[in-house]
């Protein structure tokens, strides 16, 4: 069954949404490394222009129907997170990234993963049009609603009144790493691969099509990246910004 158009208007949306404070993350981060003009264009360009040419990429793929084979192992749909899995490895990696977490206020990375709770939405929005099986949702065994919640009072308390120590935000990223995991180990074992595991109606094939390709493409890394972003501020010897 095809996701209703009002639950992809709304998904469309939030991928608007992350993809600004993404671009606008980076240009903050490098406008406070304080490079020249010629430097910021360039290493905006090199932080940026990969993601579109993802978002390009991807979607093409999808379009023509690459995604839609759950038979080959590993499924073609692993693809769309692997690879920008691996781009957060090098971003977090290079010189360039590292300053750019560095300079970020440690709470818009906590606050930031608010964006968790419209996703739950949307995904129970899709379960109930029998478009995802009920264990991909806070129905099932998608708890990862909770990292969204917490994040306003470990976000206000750690960081914006310095209330609580530090200890408790690495908790909740790592609580927040295991969620996110979670539920993409149950998205994998839900969709209709040799090694699928949840065999209730329907299976998980809606992340094969546009926009939801961007789930496992995007969304799912952007929860990544914000986690490790964070957690390298926590463990780091550098004084967190406000």
């Amino acid at each position: 069954m095809h996701p209703p158009l009002y639950i992809s208007l709304l998904f469309g949306l939030l991928i608007l949404a992350l993809l600004m404070a993404y671009l606008y993350g980076v240009q903050y981060g490098l406008k406070k490394m304080g490079l020249s003009t010629s430097q910021f264009i360039r290493r905006f360009a090199w932080m940026t222009l990969p993601l579109f040419g993802w978002f390009i990429l991807s979607g093409g793929l999808s379009y023509a129907g690459f995604f839609t084979n759950f038979s080959t192992i590993p499924p073609r749909f692993a693809i769309a997170l692997v690879v920008p899995m691996l781009c957060i490895i090098a971003f977090m990696s290079s010189s360039t990234g590292r300053a750019i977490i560095a300079h970020l206020p440690a709470h818009w990375l906590v606050y930031a993963q608010v964006f968790r709770i419209p996703m739950e939405l949307i995904l129970w929005a899709l379960f109930l049009e029998q478009v995802i099986p009920v264990q991909m949702t806070f129905e099932g065994f998608n708890y990862d609603v909770l990292t969204a919640i917490f994040a306003l009072p470990i976000g206000y308390f750690c960081f914006t009144r310095s209330r609580l120590h530090k200890r408790w935000a690495i908790a909740w990223n790592v609580l927040g790493l295991g969620l996110v995991t979670t539920i993409v180990t149950v998205a994998i074992l839900s969709a209709p691969t040799p090694f699928r595991v949840f065999h209730n109606a329907p299976a998980n094939t809606f992340i094969a099509y546009l926009p939801y390709i961007w789930l496992p493409g995007f969304v799912v890394p952007m929860a990544y990246l914000m986690h490790f972003a964070s957690l390298r501020q926590l463990l780091g010897n550098k004084q967190s910004h406000k």
